[in-house]
This record gives structure tokens, C-alpha cells and sequence, in this order.
């Protein structure tokens, strides 16, 4: 992997309102409230993990998702924090709760193939330039705002 380019962690993501209702695992861990979440990868693992008394809808299709909290049958969905950002720039309504401050901690970079140290010095020197001189930050604004 190539260094750091974001650290991230899962964040929920919510209508604009329900913000502060759903700002830690505490509060979206109650009978009360309605998780939707993706079958199968790291958010079902971390909602069944993290989320036992909370209401856990399972959901199939990734593409229509957040319209179901946008249409009020779900409160919340807890993704990685550059998703609910993306999100949040596309979808008005809806509000990432947090991104800069996620329940847990992961990082990501990109891959590159083992044992390709040429390629891997190559991706992290270009990544280490494209950081400081701005295009980095150009790139993410047109997906994040």
C-alpha cells in the first residue's frame, strides 16, 4: 500500500435534522432507532458489532440506500467518512455526522502490486507532490465540495 492519503473510520451519515441525534454509537445503538445497512463488507460487520439493540435493515442494493433514509423509512447508515461526505455533496438532505471525528479509525491509500517497490516510490512521491501543491485537494473537491 501506498502511504496514507486519507484517514477514515465509520461515520454516520443521516438527514440534515437528525445530526445530533445520531453522533455516537450510544445513541444509535437503541431499540428506537432504524440502521439500514448494506449486506455483507465492514458496515454490516461494524453495525452488528456495534448495534445490537438498535433496529438493523438490512439492505441489498447499494445505489438506493440513502434514498431510504432520505424517504424516512430508515434513520441512519454508518459508512466509511469519505461516503457519507460524497453523499452529503450530492444529496442535499442528507448530512454527514462527523467525517473529521469517525467511531473508528482505518486509513487508506492505494494499491500497488507486491513487491513493485519502483512503482510503490513512484506512487508515493507523485502522492507526497500532488499533496502539497494542491492538486490533491482540486481532485477531492469535485466529489466532496
Amino acid at each position: 500500500m501506498s502511504v496514507a492519503t486519507v484517514q477514515d473510520g465509520k461515520t454516520p451519515i443521516t438527514l440534515c435534522e437528525n445530526k445530533s441525534r445520531y453522533d455516537s454509537v450510544k445513541k444509535i445503538n437503541d431499540e428506537a432507532v432504524d440502521v439500514i445497512t448494506p449486506v455483507g463488507g465492514t458496515n454490516e460487520d461494524f453495525a452488528e458489532d456495534n448495534f445490537p439493540d438498535a433496529n438493523d435493515i438490512k439492505w441489498d442494493d447499494n445505489n438506493t440506500i440513502f434514498d431510504q433514509i432520505i424517504a424516512g423509512d430508515a434513520d441512519v447508515m454508518v459508512t466509511d467518512a469519505p461516503e457519507t461526505k460524497w453523499v452529503a455533496h450530492t444529496e442535499k438532505e442528507l448530512c454527514a455526522v462527523n467525517p473529521g471525528k469517525p467511531l473508528s479509525f482505518s486509513e487508506q491509500g492505494y494499491a500497488v502490486r507486491l513487491g513493485d517497490g519502483e512503482m510503490l516510490q513512484y506512487v508515493n512521491t507523485w502522492l507526497h507532490i500532488a499533496k502539497n501543491d494542491g492538486t490533491y485537494d482540486k481532485a477531492e473537491e469535485s466529489w466532496f465540495g
